[in-house]
């Protein structure tokens, strides 16, 4: 039986972004509208190559 990892806060916060714009339109989405959707959460700052690299390990 192999583990799972927990995703990360990152992680966390692109799969509820993924699910929210999947209900408005669903199909693929780009990096780019990703980053901007989080960047407007003001949350914590998002860094590109950090999220292309967290959206790579959810594939």
């Amino acid at each position: 039986m192999t583990q799972s990892r927990r995703p990360s806060p990152l992680q966390r916060r692109v799969l509820i972004v993924l699910a929210a714009l999947d209900e408005k339109r669903p199909g693929p989405v780009l990096t780019r509208d990703i980053e901007r959707v989080l960047e407007r959460s003001g949350e914590a700052p998002v860094y590109g190559p950090n999220l292309r690299a967290s959206c790579r390990r959810l594939e």
